[in-house]
């Protein structure tokens, strides 16, 4: 979630290796958008506030906000449909085409899917940025999802969304070849 500090442009990212339901207010870390200079690995550095350390998606999360005026909030799960589906090479390439209206809530007419990259990698978060290139949300190969939005709230309700429309795109294609809307 942006939160900025006066002339500090900055964001809240939650914590690496703690479960979710320990986590408190406490865990949060706050993590300024300008990196400054230092080495790429120097979390120390890039931690304003926060006695733990941020997650190792924190280079995806920066570089959005950074890049998007447009993008308040940040959700990256690994929930299990769209998970699973950002596995198959047909949907690396074309990702999930517009076989259902709702597609277009992440952004346009499929819901891309950012190459691989290691995971916490600046590689990772550049092909991110790329499929998310006028787009809300992204899935992330062999990985999970990022969706964005201008609130906390919506960002989760589209990576719910997201993974409600993996679902039922890997039912349909259990059934055979979906009609795409528009084509």
């Amino acid at each position: 979630l942006r939160w900025d500090r006066g002339a500090s442009s900055g964001f809240l990212m939650t914590p690496s290796a703690l479960a979710y339901e320990r986590m408190t207010p406490d865990d949060i870390v706050w993590m300024s958008i300008d990196l400054g200079a230092g080495t790429a690995d120097d979390r120390a550095a890039r931690i304003v506030d926060g006695v733990r350390t941020p997650s190792t998606e924190w280079r995806m999360h920066r570089e959005l906000h950074a890049l998007r005026a447009d993008v308040r909030a940040v959700v990256h799960t690994h929930s299990v449909h769209a998970s699973a589906l950002a596995c198959l090479p047909t949907v690396q390439r074309d990702g999930i085409p517009a076989f259902h209206y709702m597609v277009a809530r992440a952004g346009g007419h499929d819901i891309r899917c950012a190459p691989y990259a290691t995971f916490g990698s600046a590689a990772l978060a550049s092909n991110a940025v790329a499929a998310l290139v006028d787009r809300r949300a992204c899935l992330l190969a062999n990985h999970g999802v990022l969706a964005c939005h201008a609130s906390l709230d919506g960002a989760l309700a589209l990576a719910v969304e997201v993974e409600t429309l993996a679902r039922m795109y890997a039912q349909v294609l259990a059934l055979g070849a979906p009609v795409q809307i528009g084509r």
